[in-house]
C-alpha cells in the first residue's frame, strides 16, 4: 500500500467513527427523553394519587 492509500483509509476510518459517534449520541439523547418523560410523569402521578388518599 501507499502513502494514497493509508490517507484514504485513515481518512474512511475517521469518517465511520465520527458517524457512528453522532449516531450513539442521537440515541442517547432520545433515551435520555424517554426517561425523564416517563420520571416525570410517574413523579406526577404519585403526587396526584397522594392528593387524592388526603383528600379521602
Amino acid at each position: 500500500m501507499n502513502d494514497w492509500d493509508w490517507l484514504l483509509l485513515a481518512l474512511a476510518g475517521y469518517v465511520a467513527v465520527m458517524g457512528l459517534v453522532r449516531m450513539m449520541r442521537a440515541r442517547e439523547r432520545e433515551l435520555v427523553d424517554e426517561l425523564r418523560l416517563e420520571f416525570e410523569r410517574q413523579s406526577a402521578s404519585q403526587s396526584h394519587d397522594q392528593g387524592q388518599a388526603q383528600a379521602a
